[in-house]
């Protein structure tokens, strides 16, 4: 079993989701990422589990899109 621990998702969606990255810190990596796109991505990686993280440069503390993101996909997807 291969397991990705450490991912972030960012939404598209900046009017539900407001990034809040500051300006001259590292969050050149921000970039559109949703959790069915990682998902997809890790299995045609071969990837079998995958750790979503709070990405903090995208939204420092407020953990609105991860936390929809796993109560979106939870129900579907085997733990």
């Amino acid at each position: 079993m291969i397991v990705d621990t450490h991912v972030h998702a960012v939404s598209a969606d900046q009017g539900n989701y407001p990034r809040q990255v500051t300006p001259g810190t590292p969050g050149e990596w921000v970039r559109d990422m949703s959790a069915e796109m990682l998902l997809s991505l890790n299995a045609q990686a071969g990837i079998d589990k995958t750790v979503l993280v709070q990405a903090y440069s995208a939204y420092k503390y407020d953990n609105s899109y991860t936390a929809d993101c796993a109560a979106s996909i939870l129900p579907t997807s085997p733990v």
